[in-house]
């Protein structure tokens, strides 16, 4: 009857969490034991049984906490999947800014040859001219 007594009260506990923090509940099960006088009472199937509970609950820690490690590297791989496509669309647009102005630049400069080279055929012409009128 007291063995039922303290594993009611444990269970309470014990439900009244979730399983994600099952293993924080181990020292307040240590305690609630630890204050029961169970000198007199064999409590060591309980104890085995709440060993192997609490081993599980190590277990299923550990576990989730790998689980969310690998999310974060996942979450990690992906962040970096995504910055590094994003650097070089944006590199792929800067080189074709790039050329884009190279081009632009090239033709700035053609047509500058070709307006000093009217420029020099104008010169050339009004001297032509001049000399034509001084002819006539």
């Amino acid at each position: 009857m007291f063995i039922s007594e303290i594993w009611n009260v444990i269970r309470g506990k014990l439900l009244g969490n979730d399983i994600d923090y099952a293993s924080s509940l181990k020292e307040e099960v240590h305690v609630i034991l630890n204050e029961m006088d169970c000198k007199d009472m064999d409590v060591s199937p309980l104890m085995k049984l709440l060993k192997s509970f609490f081993e599980l609950a190590a277990i299923y820690d550990q576990a989730r906490s790998t689980l969310h490690d690998k999310d974060m590297d996942v979450a990690r791989k992906k962040l970096s999947i995504t910055a590094r496509e994003r650097l070089s669309n944006s590199m792929f647009d800067e080189h074709e800014k790039i050329e884009k102005v190279s081009s632009i630049h090239q033709s700035l400069r053609k047509v500058k040859e070709r307006i000093e080279k009217l420029h020099r055929k104008e010169k050339d012409l009004e001297v032509l001219l001049e000399a034509t009128e001084k002819e006539v």
